[in-house]
């Protein structure tokens, strides 16, 4: 409660242990806690913090599934989870228009993901940069991902960065 006003919270290269923390002040913008050991996946009560922008919790050993309330989230900008054991995505309900996000930039690689690539992902209006390469994906590449990459559309921003190899 003393923690109100907390804007920007980085607990990165401390070893930390543990759940990542269910209970976060609504005023925080940032979240990293890159490189410590922390397990388990990201809580449900990340879907309430209504200023957040960028969360980066790569190198640590969080796994299951990546819910999808976070592809779908109402401020998110910037996704690092790269670097952990996540072996699958929840996929958001989405219209063949889009789906309602602010996501910039998603990095997924080097974790255990298996399956199809998330068609959802093409449908992502503000991304321009996925990397999910060294996960286990298998079948095609999905036509919306092409479409983002040689010809984006008014209401879509073009992949410039899209990385998939050593799947």
């Amino acid at each position: 409660s003393s923690l109100k006003n907390l804007n920007y919270l980085d607990a990165s290269d401390n070893r930390i242990s543990g759940r990542v923390p269910l209970s976060l002040p609504g005023s925080v913008v940032q979240i990293s806690m890159r490189n410590n050991l922390m397990e388990g996946t990201i809580p449900e009560s990340f879907r309430n913090l209504t200023s957040l922008e960028v969360i980066d919790l790569s190198h640590n050993e969080l796994g299951g599934s990546i819910p999808s309330f976070i592809f779908a989230h109402q401020t998110l900008q910037q996704l690092t989870l790269s670097f952990n054991g996540f072996t699958s995505i929840d996929s958001p309900r989405y219209s063949p228009s889009g789906l309602p996000s602010e996501l910039i930039s998603v990095d997924l690689s080097n974790n255990k993901i298996r399956g199809p690539l998330p068609l959802f992902m093409g449908l992502l209006p503000k991304l321009s940069a996925l990397s999910l390469e060294n996960n286990s994906f298998s079948g095609m590449i999905p036509t919306q991902y092409v479409w983002k990459t040689v010809s984006p559309g008014s209401d879509f921003a073009a992949f410039q960065r899209l990385l998939l190899g050593g799947n």
